[in-house]
């Protein structure tokens, strides 16, 4: 399925090619929006990774929770997850900046972490699906230049905000998060499953979730601790 959501499955060769191709030169404003808040997204996400690094020398391992967020993706649908992983990010960095112990600032990152995940792996899934096979490495492309600033700007700007006060680093977030969210609901259109909520929970592999999540964090999170919270 292409940008402007029509399937190019029952075309023959030919006619692919001029399909691709005039996708390529029509796409609606809502498109290039929708590409905008995927780039919101992949920069806030690798700017509260790295920025963090400065203040916080923990980093929990839910980028290896991706398998889980496609499995869900692919049954819920990719809207419902995306809103679902900016709420928890949104909720997590909110806990973390009002922390008043360290308890409290570890569950905030947790949530935020859960969030995050999603965030990381959603930008790439839903780019693939609202492009043709044709134009997708160009913007994946693009995409990757705000992932380069957030990992090249974070340190800095999670340095500066250390000086001044280091809850800016989860208050910081919730603004672009918010810009993101509203280009999402009114100009991210995606195809809907045909299928009744129930149907798609049964779907799920809960067992293989279960089973990746905890194989990956017993991987991850020694290795993270190592050197940091432990010599």
């Amino acid at each position: 399925m292409d940008a402007l959501g029509q399937s190019n499955e029952k075309l023959p060769p030919q006619q692919l090619e001029v399909h691709a191709a005039d996708s390529e030169s029509s796409k609606p404003f809502s498109f290039y929006l929708s590409l905008f808040g995927l780039a919101l997204v992949a920069l806030i996400t690798y700017w509260d990774v790295t920025s963090l690094s400065i203040a916080l020398p923990v980093r929990f391992p839910f980028a290896y929770l991706n398998h889980i967020y496609v499995n869900l993706s692919d049954v819920l649908g990719q809207k419902f997850s995306l809103y679902a992983s900016m709420g928890l990010f949104s909720i997590g960095a909110i806990v973390f900046a009002m922390a008043k112990n360290m308890s409290t600032l570890i569950a905030g990152r947790l949530i935020q972490g859960l969030g995050g995940g999603g965030l990381y792996v959603l930008q790439d899934i839903i780019l693939a699906d609202i492009t043709s096979l044709k134009e997708r490495p160009r913007y994946l492309g693009l995409l990757a230049l705000p992932m380069a600033l957030g990992t090249i700007t974070g340190p800095i700007v999670g340095a500066l905000f250390c000086k001044v006060d280091w809850r800016w680093i989860g208050w910081v977030n919730l603004p672009i998060v918010g810009v993101g969210w509203v280009i999402f609901v009114t100009s991210l259109h995606l195809r809907s499953l045909p299928l009744s909520l129930m149907a798609r929970i049964c779907r799920l592999d809960f067992m293989g979730m279960v089973m990746f999540a905890v194989g990956a964090t017993a991987v991850a999170l020694p290795l993270s601790c190592a050197n940091a919270l432990y010599p």
